[in-house]
């Protein structure tokens, strides 16, 4: 049974509306004015609100604007009754995310068919989008305690033999062990890293002020910035032969840490996705669309379907590959860019390498 909260200050409207919805199997709450239908609307969330505009206290833009900035009530669909049908009214209210207008006066059928329109659209939209949340879920739950367990298990399965044998361990030995320990160590920290840079990501972009803010900031010598990071990651891949690093200077409109860190994990996937002996090109330039960068590599590549499902915690091929890596990097980085106004693209052919070129503006 949908709920349906009816906000009108006409008492023998509101009864009216209420008296036909709830004949026709809905359950109806109703307020007579825009604070107590706010009130209401986040006590007992409905499925659809159907509001007049001119009401004490609360009118109606101001009931939307606060509807949508509440978490329970920001994708609740929302219907306006007006006697005012000017296209600048109807305007005003969709620019605040208003889905409909009923103009009064209006009929049963008016009523019924608007309602029950939008309810199935809602439905439709929430469905579609519960789908990807859902492969989401699916992927997390099988991709991300992988990548938490395997280099754990490393540590502790290091440590527990260096305790064991600890009395005929020989220095070469405990060498051995101790790089295992740092490598499924920093492998973790670097993993609870990104989750943590994601999900702040994720913040920033819904914070207009801070979102403002942050993108003040701005890299003077992008070149050095790009040549350093992606040096820094061959040397940990330990193929400090196979980069080649092109980057010319300009100041960028993007945080010298986040293009750092944006160069960092382009080129760790770049290193992770190829052999050893096989380039990675990367190159910074000033274009008319402002400053491109682009990793190439040579490496395994993606198929149009696989570049169409790139997100956080996405990964192909599991059982063909031990990737060592949750797909989160690259969502990261696009994530990242996206924050600064900038945009990111993947282009690949399977067995044949990828490249993802990365578009900033100049400062």
């Amino acid at each position: 049974m949908s709920r349906v909260l009816i906000i009108e200050d006409e008492i023998p409207l509101r009864q009216e509306i209420v008296d036909i919805l709830q004949f026709e199997g809905f359950e109806v709450l109703a307020a007579g004015d825009g604070l107590e239908g706010l009130s209401l609307a986040q006590d007992n969330p409905p499925d659809l609100i159907v509001s007049d505009i001119l009401m004490p206290q609360l009118d109606g833009y101001g009931l939307l604007q606060r509807l949508r900035s509440c978490s329970e009530t920001a994708i609740t669909p929302l219907i306006f009754l007006t006697a005012k049908a000017e296209k600048s009214d109807m305007r005003r209210g969709m620019e605040l995310g208003a889905d409909d207008y009923l103009c009064k006066p209006f009929t049963r059928e008016d009523l019924l068919n608007a309602v029950r329109s939008r309810l199935e659209k809602h439905a439709l939209i929430m469905t579609s989008a519960e789908k990807p949340l859902s492969e989401l879920r699916h992927v997390i739950a099988n991709s991300l305690p992988h990548e938490l367990r395997t280099p754990l298990i490393s540590v502790i399965a290091s440590g527990e033999l260096l305790q064991w044998q600890a009395e005929t361990l020989q220095p070469g030995d405990i060498a051995r062990f101790g790089r295992s320990i740092a490598a499924g160590g920093n492998r973790l920290l670097h993993l609870i890293e990104n989750y943590l840079s994601y999900t702040r990501v994720e913040a920033l972009a819904r914070d207009a002020e801070q979102l403002a803010q942050i993108r003040q900031a701005q890299t003077a010598f992008p070149g050095y910035v790009i040549h350093s990071a992606a040096l820094g990651i061959a040397s940990h891949h330990q193929r400090e032969g196979d980069v080649r690093v092109e980057a010319a200077h300009a100041v960028l409109a993007i945080s010298e840490d986040s293009l750092t860190k944006i160069i960092r994990e382009l080129c760790d996937n770049a290193f992770r996705f190829s052999e050893a002996g096989q380039p990675v090109v990367v190159i910074g330039a000033v274009t008319a669309d402002g400053y491109v960068i682009s990793v190439s590599d040579r490496g395994r590549g993606m198929t149009p379907e696989q570049i169409r499902k790139i997100g956080a915690f996405t990964q192909f091929d599991r059982a063909l590959y031990e990737q060592q890596g949750s797909g989160l990097g690259l969502e990261l980085s696009r994530k990242l860019t996206e924050l600064f106004g900038g945009s990111l693209a993947v282009a690949s052919t399977a067995g044949e390498g990828t490249t993802v070129t990365v578009r900033v503006a100049l400062g």
